[in-house]
């Protein structure tokens, strides 16, 4: 949700609630939902010309963007997704940093090599908690257009993709990974079920369906194989499964497609010796709130904790808030309760257009949102006056929980990917906050590099989607810093949140990073998008710039990850690689068939708001924004450390990366 979309969620809140006191009318009850609609009825994939497109045979290297780029292609009156060049490191020194020492005939020296996910967004499709109702890219301004996408259901198989494609990268290039970052957003609500997905996807350990190498996306009822097993999936939506004549109205079940729903194949995150790459996990808002804005807990909410685990979807699996405005200029004088309300308010729906209306967020052409498949008096059992009967039976399961703080960092730290405990009670949970230091000796210990990472936790005090970070993580952090000037390391910086997009304590710590000479990048996602910002130092000292670098979603078109290389140029400055790549079809298997169908919709998904084929689509970014070495000065008693180690091993951003393909 953007900040003009915060304003005008504000705006309609107030408006409505205004009018419920100065009317008296059409408030109830203390229900609640949540932000999570649904926007699309595409359920095939219309795209016959690019499914081939991105198979990688395994005897050629997997390219990198450097090689081959996923672009929009003009094709009649649209655009198809197309293979386009490579593009090559340009370099960028908006810090300024100049050389001070006489390279010599020291080779450079590659200090660190990662990869970086972010915004994952796994995502269970048949939780009573989705809100697909709301999905409208008109009404509300689009408020709600991006809580449902088409491809959701297939981010097992979108991540296990990326996760293939990234193990084929450490042995087709000759080098691992020294780790693995996921910077948060694991989840799309915040349930135990999606965070356990996840960590599935990554680690290849089958802890949900008891047998390591793949990962259980299905929740609930399952359908399992006598003989191997394995789950081959069933949904349960209902009422809203087929149509009063028997036809599909099920946007993921797909014809001609493999059934998204059943267990997906997944190796894990592995280096090239078979061994598990180690990988670290920040908290993102999604994680810790339901559709990444709403406490359950709280008075402003769509859902309280036991809707997670219930039977009941108050509003479906079909977006219908077109339908319900056609319905109600149809009807005025019929009241109309849909649901659970709005916000946690049994709310006359009445009122809600009508403010709607006289704020200018019901568009004349809004019934450019309508999907053919919904119908309010089913959803209502007909009954559109009264709510006390309206939504769809499930099966209800416990899996579903709402995971808050604790439970994220409970499951995370129980698998090794992070968080520590701070206060010595045996637990780790929010208590001991979200933040905590990666060592490089702890995951290189063969090749030790003054680098240490630091962890953020940018969801302590958030306003919806917005993070925040609090003065006791701040303190924390001047703490590490201290200690990393100390122990002359270079530091880096991992969050969900970019600065921009976290109002509190944003300010003060880009302050604070620009007072250490040793800090020269933090790793953000959050905003979806290929995005490199520099953070120069007031006073215009090299030394104490840093760089912002967000990583896009591997939910949202382009579905990519980044590759991260520091390189010593052995004259006083550093390079930050960054080499952005693409899944690809590593097995041609069914899982492989969805991760193209996945991004596919994506890129559809993308198309619907508009795109003239000026500039770039989605999250792609600018060039600018994408392959980049950029330039960072080193502190002088960092470089005389750094001098001291040898080095005869290639830089592979610079000279492998790109060459092989």
């Amino acid at each position: 949700m953007s900040r003009k979309m915060q304003v005008l969620f504000w705006l309609l809140l107030g408006l409505v609630l205004s009018a419920c006191w100065l009317f008296g009318t059409g408030c109830g009850g203390d229900d609640d939902d949540n932000d999570d609609a649904a926007d699309d009825d595409n359920g095939g994939d219309d795209d016959d010309n690019d499914d081939n497109d991105d198979a990688s045979p395994a005897t050629t290297p997997v390219p990198t963007t450097l090689d081959v780029t996923l672009i929009p292609v003009p094709e009649g009156n649209s655009y198809v997704l197309g293979e386009g060049p490579g593009e090559p490191h340009e370099q960028r020194n908006d810090l300024g940093a100049t050389p001070y020492l006489e390279p010599g005939e020291a080779k450079r020296l590659s200090m660190s090599y990662f990869t970086v996910f972010t915004d994952l967004h796994q995502t269970d499709e048949e939780a009573p908690t989705r809100l697909t109702f709301f999905d409208s890219n008109l009404i509300l301004g689009g408020t709600f257009n991006a809580a449902f996408r088409p491809q959701e259901d297939l981010g097992a198989q979108q991540l296990n993709a990326l996760v293939r494609t990234a193990n084929r990268l450490q042995s087709d290039y000759g080098r691992d990974f020294d780790l693995a970052l996921s910077l948060g957003d694991s989840t799309d609500n915040g349930q135990l079920n999606e965070l356990r997905q996840l960590i599935d996807v990554f680690d290849g350990n089958g802890l949900a369906s008891g047998k390591p190498g793949y990962t259980r996306v299905d929740s609930g009822d399952l359908d399992l194989d006598p003989d191997t097993g394995l789950d081959r999936g069933e949904r349960d939506f209902g009422i809203q499964e087929t149509d009063g004549d028997g036809n599909n109205i099920d946007a993921f079940n797909r014809s001609g497609y493999p059934n998204s729903n059943a267990d997906v194949p997944t190796p894990g995150l592995l280096r090239s010796d078979g061994d598990p790459l180690p990988w670290f996990s920040a908290i993102g808002n999604h994680d810790v709130l339901a559709t990444g804005n709403f406490e359950p807990d709280t008075a402003l909410t769509f859902f309280k904790d036991d809707d997670f685990t219930g039977d009941l979807s108050y509003f479906g699996y079909i977006p219908g808030l077109a339908s319900a405005v056609q319905y109600w200029e149809a009807n005025p004088d019929q009241p109309l309760y849909i649901g659970n309300g709005l916000f946690g308010m049994n709310l006359d729906w009445r009122l809600v257009f009508q403010v709607a209306k006289l704020a200018g967020q019901i568009p004349d052409n809004y019934l450019n949102d309508l999907d053919p498949r919904f119908d309010l008096l089913t959803l209502t059992h007909d009954t559109p006056g009264d709510a006390s009967d309206d939504g769809v039976v499930i099966a209800s399961d416990p899996d579903r929980a709402f995971l808050y703080h604790d439970g994220v960092m409970q499951m995370l730290h129980a698998q090794g990917h992070g968080f520590v405990d701070r206060n010595s009670d045996g637990k780790v949970n929010g208590a001991d906050g979200g933040y905590y230091r990666i060592e490089w000796s702890d995951v290189r210990p063969e090749a030790p590099m003054p680098v240490r990472i630091l962890m953020l936790d940018s969801c302590e005090e958030t306003v919806l989607d917005d993070g925040g970070i609090g003065e006791t993580q701040l303190a924390w952090l001047a703490d590490e810093l201290d200690q990393a000037a100390a122990d002359e390391v270079l530091v880096i910086l991992g969050s969900h949140h970019s600065v921009e997009s976290t109002p509190q304590g944003g300010e003060e710590l880009t302050a604070l990073l620009n007072s250490y000479e040793n800090v020269i990048l933090h790793l953000v996602g959050h905003g979806h998008d290929n995005k490199i910002v520099p953070h120069p130092d007031p006073e215009g000292d090299p030394l104490f710039g840093y760089w912002e670098v967000e990583t896009p979603s591997a939910m949202t078109f382009p579905q990519q990850a980044h590759i991260v290389e520091l390189v010593d140029n052995r004259d006083g400055t550093a390079s930050i690689y960054l080499t952005l790549y693409d899944h690809w079809s590593i097995e041609n298997d069914d899982a492989d068939k969805l991760s193209e169908l996945g991004r596919e919709l994506a890129f559809e998904d993308e198309l619907i708001g508009g795109y003239d084929g000026l500039g770039d689509l989605g999250g792609m970014g600018s060039p600018e924004d994408r392959n980049r070495e950029l330039l960072v000065q080193l502190p002088e008693n960092i470089a005389d450390k750094l001098a001291e180690i040898e080095s005869d091993e290639p830089v592979t951003s610079a000279e492998v990366l790109g060459t092989l393909y």
